[in-house]
């Protein structure tokens, strides 16, 4: 996770200029927002805030940025033929 500290992306401001902004990579960031809100000493109040915010950059990084998309491991939490897998992006 220490080479995602170094995930660079461009920025565009409303007045049009553009900047680099060094930043974790998106699924970093729904990893730890999970964890943040699977701990047993997290507020109650913002865990669901968490999982949200880990679910939707989940989804946009399937469903729009697929470049940032992790190979899965063989077999990694669910059975071949279960839905979604016709969704994943291909990574070949």
């Amino acid at each position: 996770m220490l080479n995602s500290l170094r995930f660079s992306q461009m920025v565009v401001s409303t007045t049009g200029e553009i900047a680099l902004m060094d930043t974790m990579h998106p699924l970093d960031f729904a990893d730890v927002k999970r964890a943040l809100a699977n701990h047993p000493k997290r507020d109650p109040r913002k865990r669901s805030k968490d999982l949200l915010q880990a679910e939707l950059v989940k989804a946009l990084v399937r469903d729009y940025m697929p470049q940032y998309a992790r190979p899965e491991a063989p077999n990694a939490g669910h059975e071949p033929g279960q839905p979604g897998d016709a969704d994943a992006p291909s990574l070949g």
